[in-house]
This record gives C-alpha cells, structure tokens and sequence, in this order.
C-alpha cells in the first residue's frame, strides 16, 4: 500500500460493498472496487472478511425457537 494513498477513496466505496459481495453490483461499481483492491491492503482485508462472514452465514442453519418462541417477542411488547 502506497503512504501516499487517498483512505478518502476507501470510505467512498464502502456503500457498495454489499452489492459487490452478493454480485449485484453494476459493472462499472465493481470496477471500481477492485481497482481500489489492487491498491488498498486494508480494504482487500475488510472485503475478504465481509465475504467470508457472509458465506459463514448463508451456510448456517438457524436454530429452532423454543415452543411458544414465536409469540414471546410480541407478548413482551404488549405486556411491557
């Protein structure tokens, strides 16, 4: 990474990432964001582990909800 880098560059990527890591990002946006990539160390490690997180998420099971879960949340709201 250069001493010389613009880290406004990396604030100004950040809304895309999301969209970038589910690639429903525009062409020209993940253009961008790996041009930034090639550039920027500490970004490539916030994008590797964004992506990595988001795998560990989407392979995860949700757990089951006690019996009666379901109406707890609205139950405490209307008694709270």
């Amino acid at each position: 990474m250069s001493e010389k880098h613009a880290h406004r560059d990396c604030s100004h990527l950040l809304a895309g990432l999301s969209a970038y890591i589910d690639g429903e990002a525009e062409a020209a946006l993940c253009a961008e964001i790996e041009q930034h990539l090639a550039a920027c160390e500490n970004c490539r490690v916030v994008v590797d582990t964004l992506r990595r997180t988001v795998l560990l998420y989407r392979e995860e099971q949700p757990a089951p909800l006690p019996e009666g879960g379901e109406a707890a949340p609205v139950q405490s709201v209307r008694t709270g």
